[in-house]
């Protein structure tokens, strides 16, 4: 178990320059975004009271407050950075392997020459994966806290209308997807997350093992793995009276986990035995 941690402490180090950049650069256009956005928003205000001769009252009763959602969902500097995340660690599921092929003394070499199993060094980069994943929510939730109250210090109590937290998070589709209201919700949404890079680990294990028939080994793996994922959604639609939504969510969870244990069983399988370097 010690090996497998030093793996885990090793893959973060390699990731660290790009981790910590993405929360910088989510830090500085988002508070950014923010301050510019909401000074902004008040001279509007402002040359629209002038032009009309509105109080600060007359001004809310004709269009109302505005709150911190009217820049959640409008502005790129808050939305950008989140998805530019997502993009970042999606193509990080790839370079997580294939980086250790690169070069004339390819690393893998001595990753595989290691006294230990090689399951170790795919479950420290699943786990680094998914950490940095939850690294990364979790910092956006504490971010989304700190711009609300930034928000409601430069916005002139006049014109503002304050926000919860949960609030925020159930108007925007990205961030209720991101951090699920409830527990359960969050426990599913991430295990599903983590089915899926596990099947992609398993495609590009293909891929590294029999190279272009490898590819195509893969892609009809993927594709076979999410027709039997989805298989009581597609046996439930023409037969709604059959089933109940709840018997099809149980099927659903059994499907997810069959193509899991499936997926890293091969996976297992082809790095101890097909895995060429």
């Amino acid at each position: 178990m010690n090996q497998y941690w030093k793996l885990v402490y090793y893959e973060f180090g390699r990731l660290r320059n790009l981790y910590f950049t993405l929360l910088a650069g989510t830090l500085l256009l988002q508070v950014g975004g923010l301050i510019w956005h909401v000074q902004s928003r008040v001279s509007r205000i402002r040359e629209t009271m002038e032009e009309q001769a509105l109080t600060a009252v007359e001004y809310v009763q004709k269009f109302g407050y505005t709150g911190f959602d009217d820049y959640a969902e409008r502005s790129m500097f808050f939305m950008g950075p989140i998805a530019f995340c997502i993009a970042a660690l999606l193509l990080y599921v790839f370079l997580i392997w294939y980086r250790d092929w690169w070069g004339k003394n390819m690393f893998i070499y001595r990753l595989m020459m290691l006294p230990h199993s090689r399951m170790y060094l795919y479950s420290a980069k699943l786990s680094v994966i998914l950490l940095s994943v939850l690294g990364l929510v979790g910092f956006q939730l504490i971010l989304l806290s700190v711009q609300l109250n930034v928000y409601d210090w430069l916005m002139p109590d006049a014109f503002r209308q304050s926000m919860a937290l949960n609030e925020v998070i159930m108007i925007h589709p990205l961030l209720e997807m991101l951090i699920p209201t409830t527990f359960l919700v969050f426990v599913l949404s991430y295990a599903a997350g983590a089915a899926g890079v596990i099947l992609v680990f398993t495609a590009i294990l293909m891929e590294r093992s029999f190279r272009w028939k490898g590819i195509v080994a893969g892609i009809v793996y993927c594709i076979t793995a999410v027709t039997v994922f989805l298989l009581p959604i597609i046996v439930y639609i023409p037969n709604e009276q059959y089933f109940y939504p709840i018997e099809v969510f149980w099927m659903l969870v059994g499907t997810g986990l069959l193509v899991t244990v499936i997926s890293v069983w091969l996976s297992a399988y082809l790095l101890r035995n097909k895995v060429s370097v």
